[in-house]
């Protein structure tokens, strides 16, 4: 990686760590008990996984959110889900 792969990524993960916990589904608040300054001080792989994570839960959450169908539960998200649960079968 160039020496500005490596900002972009460390940029990416400042930005994703002010994440609300709202906006994420309980089970990905996890993603937030990270330690940052290890996290900082780690390589550059670490800390694109954990960005990869992290915008995965975003892109869940929003899923989610938008009231589109889903399986299983996602967990708590919002007072109202407008999307019905479906099972294995899409019952």
């Amino acid at each position: 990686m160039t020496p500005a792969q490596h900002e972009l990524i460390f940029e990416k993960v400042k930005n994703l760590m002010w994440t609300n916990p709202a906006d994420m589904l309980d089970q990905h608040h996890h993603l937030l008990q990270e330690d940052f300054s290890e996290l900082g001080g780690g390589n550059s792989g670490t800390r694109l996984q954990w960005a990869a994570s992290m915008e995965s839960a975003l892109t869940a959450a929003e899923h989610v959110h938008s009231g589109k169908e889903y399986w299983g539960d996602p967990g708590l998200f919002a007072p109202m889900r407008q999307a019905g649960v479906l099972g294995p079968q899409g019952n």
